[in-house]
C-alpha cells in the first residue's frame, strides 16, 4: 500500500492544504478506503492505521492530527499551545461540538470532515493563522464561513484583505436538491436566491457559492478564493458522498497545517497526567522518532528506565519488555502509571536539535514547558523527578531554584506547596541511559529509593 492519495491545494506560502480521497487506505466497504472518521461506524483499527499513514505524509504526530465532532452549528475552536498540556479528555471536551477549528500553531494539521458539506479552508500568512471550517447547509444558513473570517480577526489581529480561502469537495447545485422549507430557510436570511438557487422539479442550492459569497462579504477578495469544483455526488468513486453512500459511509477530511520553523521539533506527545499522581517526571525531550520502539515516554528500546521501573515494582527488569519484539510493553506501562499515580512529560514543548544524536548535550530549548500549569493537573503531586542535568537545570530556571539538587537529592521547590499543604520538591535521580556511568543495579536501588519516599508513602 502507497499511503493515502491527497487532493492538494496551493493555498500559499508556508502551508500545506488538502482533502483526502477514498483512496489508499485500510477502511473497508462504505468506508473504503481511506477514512479517519471516528464518529461515522468505521472500525477502529483502521482508523488507527489511516491516520497513521496520513501523520507519517505529513511528518507530524497523531497528537498534532485534529478533527472536531461536528454537530452543524457555528462554534470555532481555537487550538492554541495550551491545548497539548490538557489531558485527553479535555482536549476531546474542546473538540466536541465544534464545526471550526482554528490555530496559529505550526505543525498542527487542522480539519474538518464532510462527505456533500462545504469545507472551507482560510489562511492567513501574514499572521501565520489558518482555519477550517465545515459548512453544512444549516451551517452556511448560519453563515460560519462570515464567523470564522471574523473569529480570525478577533484573535489573530488578521485581516480579511491577507487571507486565501480555499471551498473543498462538496455537492453540487445540480446534485443538492432540497424542499421548500430549506429554500425558505436561505430566503430568510437575505441570501441572494437568484444567484445560489434554481428550481428543477424540486429546488437546488449552490452551497459552494453560498460561502463563496460569504467570504466575499467578510472582506476577501475574490482573486484569493478558489473554489473546487469536484461534486462528490457525482464523484463517489473518489471522495465520499452520505447521500450517495448513506450516512454509514467515510468522510473527507480537508485540512491545512502551516510549516514549523526551519528545524525546530516541536513535542509528539501530550501530557501523561494521571489526577492521582504524586510524582512526575520531566525528561528533557523525546529523542528522533527513528529511536523509538513505542509512542509513549522513554520509547527508546536501549533506554533502561522501564526495565530500572519493573525491577523496582517487580523484581523483574522485562517486566514491561517484550523481548522478541523488541518493544516495550506500552499498553502494559500506561495503566501501570495511571494505577500508581506516575506522570511524564518533558522540560521543552519545542527544541532544534544540532546534531543528529540522542545527546541533551546537543538539544537547543526554543520554548521551555509551562511546568507551573502541568501542576495545576497535578493536585497531589509531591516530586518533580528529572535524571539529566540540562532537565534538572530547565526546571531550576522555570521554578527559582538557586542551585539544582545532586544527583539522589532533593531540593524544596520554593513556593510550591501541593492541594494536600504538603511540600513539593525538585528530585534528581541518575540517568537510565546506558551512556550513564553506574550499574543497572546501583540505578535500580536509587529509584527505589525515591518511589518509597515519594509515591509508596
Amino acid at each position: 500500500m502507497t499511503g493515502p492519495i491527497l487532493h492538494y491545494y496551493n493555498i500559499g506560502e508556508g502551508a500545506t492544504a488538502f482533502s483526502t480521497t477514498r483512496h489508499g487506505g485500510h477502511s473497508k466497504g462504505c468506508y473504503a478506503e481511506f477514512n479517519i472518521n471516528r464518529y461515522c461506524g468505521d472500525s477502529e483499527e483502521h482508523i488507527s492505521r489511516n491516520r497513521e499513514m496520513l501523520c507519517n505524509v505529513l511528518g507530524i504526530s497523531d497528537a498534532c492530527l485534529l478533527m472536531p465532532h461536528q454537530v452543524h452549528q457555528t462554534r470555532i475552536a481555537a487550538i492554541d499551545e495550551g491545548f497539548f498540556s490538557l489531558s485527553a479528555e479535555e482536549r476531546s471536551a474542546l473538540l466536541d461540538g465544534a464545526d471550526a477549528l482554528m490555530t496559529s500553531v505550526p505543525g498542527v494539521c487542522i480539519g474538518v470532515s464532510t462527505a456533500d458539506c462545504i469545507p472551507v479552508l482560510l489562511y492567513d500568512k501574514v499572521r501565520r493563522a489558518a482555519c477550517a471550517v465545515h459548512a453544512g447547509w444549516r451551517g452556511t444558513l448560519k453563515r460560519i464561513a462570515e464567523k470564522a473570517v471574523a473569529q480570525m480577526t478577533a484573535v489573530y489581529g488578521s485581516r480579511p484583505a491577507d487571507m486565501a480561502a480555499q471551498i473543498g469537495p462538496g455537492i453540487s447545485i445540480d446534485s443538492f436538491e432540497v424542499g421548500d422549507e430549506v429554500y425558505a430557510a436561505f430566503a430568510g436570511e437575505q441570501f441572494p436566491m437568484d444567484r445560489i438557487s434554481r428550481k428543477d422539479v424540486k429546488w437546488h442550492i449552490d452551497l459552494p457559492e453560498c460561502n463563496r459569497l460569504q467570504l466575499l462579504s467578510a472582506g476577501l477578495a475574490a482573486g484569493n478564493i478558489c473554489v473546487d469544483n469536484a461534486c462528490t455526488y457525482k464523484q463517489a468513486d473518489t471522495f465520499f458522498s452520505a447521500r450517495r453512500l448513506g450516512i454509514r459511509s467515510g468522510r473527507i477530511f480537508t485540512a491545512i497545517v502551516m510549516e514549523s520553523t526551519p528545524g525546530v521539533e516541536r513535542h509528539p506527545l501530550a501530557p501523561f497526567m494521571p489526577p492521582n499522581a504524586t510524582v512526575m517526571f520531566l525528561g528533557s525531550f523525546p529523542p528522533q522518532r527513528k529511536r523509538w520502539c513505542m509512542d509513549f515516554y522513554y520509547p527508546n528500546f536501549i533506554n533502561d528506565h522501564w526495565r530500572i521501573e519493573g525491577e523496582v515494582f517487580f523484581a523483574d527488569r522485562n517486566h514491561f519488555v517484550d523481548t522478541k519484539a523488541k518493544c516495550f510493553r506500552r499498553e502494559e506501562i500506561i495503566a501501570f502509571c495511571r494505577e500508581r499515580g506516575i506522570a511524564f512529560y518533558d522540560t521543552a514543548t519545542a527544541v532544534r536539535r544540532l546534531r543528529d544524536n540522542a545527546s541533551d548535550k546537543f538539544l537547543e530549548i526554543v520554548e521551555p514547558t509551562d511546568i507551573r500549569a502541568l501542576l495545576q493537573r497535578l493536585p497531589h503531586c509531591r516530586a518533580i523527578v528529572t535524571t539529566g542535568e540540562k532537565a534538572a537545570n530547565t526546571v531550576c530556571a522555570s521554578l527559582g531554584i538557586e542551585t539544582a539538587p545532586k544527583v539522589n537529592t532533593f531540593v524544596d521547590i520554593p513556593g510550591l506547596c501541593n492541594a494536600d499543604g504538603r511540600q513539593i520538591v525538585l528530585y534528581r535521580l541518575p540517568s537510565s541511559s546506558r551512556a550513564y556511568p553506574l550499574s543497572f543495579e546501583k540505578k535500580a536501588e536509587a529509584y527505589r529509593q525515591m518511589f518509597r519516599q515519594f509515591l509508596l508513602t
